[in-house]
């Protein structure tokens, strides 16, 4: 039965190709309750206990433990500071008493049925502990103390470095092969490609190295303290920043080869990639404790120790990806709301998928479990779309209850219109985050019309200007392009789209009546509106600033009021071609203040009245003035001007007039005289 069950997990490790990380094991009472693991291969590995006294090899996890070797005196506490193995039998442990009296690294090539241990030169400053083993050959080794750093070639063991002080605990070694190695630490990083003789300053762009690691003798990684990645492809002469951050509280990393690799950290991170460090994706950890250290062996094996003392197993650690394939996120216009939607997995049947929505905090949080379905689409009713973005990755969950890696990590776009003081608007929208856009499309429907391609843009270019103004409704969307668009069969929507926006064109004009004097003059009425307007008086005394775009102001021009009447302009203003939209505006101006006269027959006689149209002024007194006579209808618009002076009659045409009741006004110098005048055909 124990063979069966075997062989039917293998299956379906093959079948389903999960790059799962799964607990392998516990040491439940060992004493190795954080083990580091020096080398995995086949048939063995070799896990180590800081601050204890005994190395261990196990063949079968930890149910089949090989005590290889312990200390033989129990004055001093022992500490046993790493394992460094190249191979399942090539392998060196370092240790040390806790007040450096004795300094000791041990080297086995048959996979620690025999230690060797080679002694280091005299005299050596106590207490001068080791730190760290770095083995590069059977016989090369390479050893971090605390004055300083030493190499052993066969059974030679010499000072290659000497600090001239104290390094410092987090301070380490690397080497990549038997001459090219690196120190580094807080803010610095030194390589020698000569078996240590000479060592050179590395400039590595403000990066805090934490980690080293050379999958290859050509390509290797540095992780910094910060969450830095950088990469170099000439063994280290150059580096260049493959990964601006990549978080805090990373612990380790290790790459399967030039290309794929992982880094784990605190809180059960792990994360991967297959772009040579430009990209990153996380993945499920089954322990949420520290993860201590990482070793990818081969693309079927790979092992992560954790501080629960937990041993993490990946047996497909090279495979990309084995979420289920997250298409887009968008903005769903008949929901109001965000739609996740994804593309069917066909190499597995999933029993349901998991989505999972960055929050407040930083963290992906689970929000739904869907059963599966050929819809492969979801909506997220908690989203609030028009006022933010909003991140999502997917996982899938096998009937055998694994659950697959995150996704890649997708974000909408939120879309926002921002009206300027002058004319026209802009449309800001946030990047699609997701796949590669090769451009945007931006949208727009006007009133009840249809939707319309207004313009594309660059995939750099996250603005939009519109330069003229819409006197009505408008409506706009922004879509992301890309190559390819999702295969879901029952795809809701190809490419994804941003919430909508709309333009709604208001206009308001204050004050709503300007009171102003008999005099002439100007004033002013202020207009709000962001969409262009035009605006007409209904008189002729009161002429206005006939259109505008935007916010502005109308200037309202009027004339002197001679009557003994006040009168009325209205003003109107309007969007064009929309009556609907008028606002209605007054200028009332008050009656003449200058005395007012009827006209009397010992000044001036007027004949015909009522008249067909023309009649004559006649002063009964002239002392060479001059005379300014006016005739306004009774709205008060001016119909006749003229100024005359010194004639003995005067003959008025106003025979274009229409019949009706007209003022006749003649103003001297120091008077002002009204008539009544009719017009009769």
């Amino acid at each position: 039965m124990r063979k069966i069950a075997f062989i039917i997990c293998l299956s379906f490790i093959s079948i389903f190709a999960f790059p799962q990380w799964f607990q392998y094991c516990h040491p439940g009472n060992n004493p190795m309750t954080t083990p580091d693991v020096g080398y995995m291969g086949v048939s063995g590995n070799y896990p180590v206990k800081g601050n204890w006294i005994a190395l261990y090899k196990t063949l079968n996890c930890w149910h089949d433990t090989i005590h290889l070797w312990m200390a033989g005196d129990n004055e001093f506490y022992y500490d046993i500071k790493n394992v460094s193995f190249i191979s399942e039998n090539i392998g060196a442990f370092a240790w040390s008493t806790t007040r450096g009296y004795y300094i000791w690294q041990n080297l086995t090539t048959n996979g620690g049925g025999n230690w060797a241990s080679p002694h280091y030169p005299d005299p050596i400053v106590t207490p001068n502990r080791i730190n760290q083993i770095f083995i590069t050959s059977p016989t090369v080794n390479y050893s971090r103390l605390d004055y300083g750093i030493y190499r052993r070639k066969n059974d030679t063991i010499i000072q290659t470095w000497d600090a001239n002080g104290y390094i410092p605990y987090y301070c380490k070694i690397y080497f990549s092969n038997d001459s090219t190695g690196f120190f580094f630490g807080s803010g610095f990083c030194l390589r020698t490609m000569d078996w240590g003789v000479s060592w050179d300053t590395l400039n590595i762009l403000g990066t805090d190295p934490a980690i080293i690691t050379f999958p290859n003798s050509n390509t290797g990684y540095m992780l910094g303290t910060g969450g830095s990645l950088l990469r170099s492809v000439d063994s280290g002469i150059t580096w260049q920043t493959a990964c601006v951050n990549l978080g805090n509280q990373l612990n380790d990393i290790s790459f399967l080869n030039d290309s794929v690799g992982y880094v784990v950290g605190d809180q059960g991170k792990i994360i991967q990639t297959t772009d040579y460090g430009n990209s990153w994706k996380s993945q499920f950890s089954p322990d949420s404790s520290k993860l201590l250290t990482i070793k990818v062996i081969n693309s079927t094996d790979a092992f992560i120790t954790t501080r629960n003392g937990n041993l993490l197993r990946n047996l497909n650690p090279g495979i990309q990806d084995d979420s289920p394939p997250l298409c887009l996120v968008s903005f769903d216009s008949a929901m109001q709301n965000n739609l996740i939607q994804w593309n069917l997995p066909t190499n597995y049947l999933a029993e349901h998928f998991n989505v999972y929505k960055l929050s407040e905090a930083g963290e992906y949080v689970k929000i739904a479990q869907i059963p599966y379905s050929l819809a492969g689409t979801w909506i997220d009713t908690t989203a609030m779309p028009n006022l933010m973005e909003a991140s999502y990755t997917l996982t899938s969950t096998s009937s055998a209850g694994q659950e697959s890696m995150k996704s890649n990590v997708h974000r909408t776009m939120r879309l926002e219109i921002i009206h300027s003081d002058s004319a026209g608007y802009d449309l800001h929208w946030s990047a699609y985050s997701g796949f590669e856009v090769t451009k945007y499309l931006i949208f727009q429907k006007v009133g009840s019309g249809p939707w319309t391609v207004l313009d594309t843009v660059k995939s750099t270019l996250l603005r939009y200007s519109i330069t003229n103004y819409l006197s009505i409704k408008a409506d706009y969307f922004v879509q992301a392009i890309k190559s390819d668009t999702c295969s879901t069969p029952t795809a809701v929507i190809k490419q994804p789209i941003s919430n909508i926006v709309n333009h709604t064109p208001f206009l308001v004009v204050q004050p709503l009546n300007q009171e102003v004097t008999a005099s002439g003059g100007s004033t002013a009425f202020t207009v709000s509106a962001n969409a262009p307007w035009t605006a007409l008086s209904d008189t002729a005394w009161c002429t206005v600033t006939p259109s505008g775009s935007g916010p502005g102001t109308i200037v309202a021009n009027y004339s002197e009021n001679l009557s003994n009447l006040p009168r009325v302009a209205h003003i109107s203003v309007m969007f064009p071609d929309q009556p609907q939209s008028a606002q209605h505006v007054t200028l009332t101006q008050s009656k003449s203040t200058i005395g007012i006269e009827t006209i009397g027959e010992k000044d001036f006689q007027i004949y015909p009245n009522p008249t067909t149209g023309v009649f004559k002024i006649v002063p009964v007194y002239l002392n060479g003035n001059k005379l300014e006579i006016t005739v306004c209808d009774f709205n008060g618009k001016k119909i006749f001007s003229q100024e005359m002076l010194g004639r003995q009659e005067y003959e008025i045409d106003l025979s274009k007039a229409n019949q009706g009741y007209y003022s006749l006004i003649l103003k001297t110098n120091d008077r002002v005289m009204v008539q009544k005048l009719v017009i009769i055909r």
